[in-house]
Formats: C-alpha cells, sequence, structure tokens
C-alpha cells in the first residue's frame, strides 16, 4: 500500500503469514501471530513458550556443540579430560583470537571454528561445567564413552 507507515506494513505482511498459515492448516501459528498482530499480546506468550525460550534454546545449542566437539576433537578423551582439553581450547582461544576474528566475522576452520561457534552462543564454561553436559548427553561421542568403561586398579569406573 503506497504511502502507509513502516509499521502498517509490518501489520499487513503478518497478517498475511497469519492467513497463509491458516491455509496451510498451521492454526496454531495463526491464531499466535493473529494475536500478536491485533491484541499486542507478545508472540512467544501466543506460542505458549517461555519468556526465557531463546536462552534456553541458547543452551540447548551450546551443549549440543560441546558434545560435538568431544567427538570431533576429543573423542579418545575420557569425560574429565575431554571436558578440560574443551575448556583449556576454548579459554586459549577467548583470549587470544576470539576477538579479532568476531570483529572481522571471520570463522576460522577446525578445533577453532567449533570454539568460534561456541563462544558465539555465550560465556565460556568451566571444565567441570562442561564435564556435566557431557555425561547428561549420555556420555558417548564418536565410540567412547562418557565416563570410560576402563576400570581403574581398584575395579571402579573412571
Amino acid at each position: 500500500m503506497p504511502g502507509a507507515s513502516p509499521t502498517t506494513e509490518r501489520i499487513e505482511a503478518v497478517a498475511r503469514v497469519a492467513a497463509m498459515a491458516a491455509e496451510a492448516g498451521e492454526v496454531v501459528v495463526a491464531d499466535a501471530l493473529a494475536q500478536w498482530c491485533q491484541d499486542g499480546i507478545e508472540l512467544h506468550v501466543a506460542l505458549g513458550l517461555a519468556p526465557d525460550w531463546h536462552a534456553a534454546l541458547r543452551r540447548r545449542r551450546r551443549d549440543a556443540l560441546l558434545v560435538e566437539i568431544a567427538r570431533r576433537h576429543f573423542a579418545d578423551l575420557g569425560t574429565k579430560a575431554a571436558a578440560a582439553s574443551i575448556a583449556g581450547a576454548v579459554g586459549r582461544y577467548a583470549a587470544s583470537a576470539w576477538q579479532r576474528d568476531r570483529k572481522a566475522r571471520r570463522r576460522p576452520s577446525g578445533l577453532e571454528g567449533d570454539v568460534f561457534d561456541l563462544l558465539g552462543l555465550g560465556e565460556p564454561l568451566g571444565p567441570e561445567r562442561v564435564r556435566q553436559i557431557l555425561r547428561a548427553a549420555g556420555g558417548n561421542h564418536g565410540g567412547c564413552d562418557y565416563p570410560p568403561t576402563t576400570p581403574t586398579l581398584r575395579g571402579e569406573r573412571r
């Protein structure tokens, strides 16, 4: 619509998306968009999401990436050693090249690239928290179980 304000254009665009969603059978999404657009309800509330859903999503992505880093780069290590190695790699990269690479929008390759992605999701974690995340993920990456199934001298699992 010529001469319409950006807000009006946005509302009309959302209304079109809601109509298309309703036609496609996505009633929940269509209703949520309509409530957000017409009634002023916050979108996350209309969709039934928790207020901190962004943070929860970031944590899930971070945890999955930590497990992937363990699989890719530390598959031969147990939980504790892998967690310490990951935390160490994050600390070294954060202290050296992270700020420069982030400003340049340049993602390095290899382990530093994975750490770049991890730091993009939030603050670095210490080795104990990384270990807890790896264990909670089922303790399995690349065929190596967390904790390793190798018995210690006393017959306990490491």
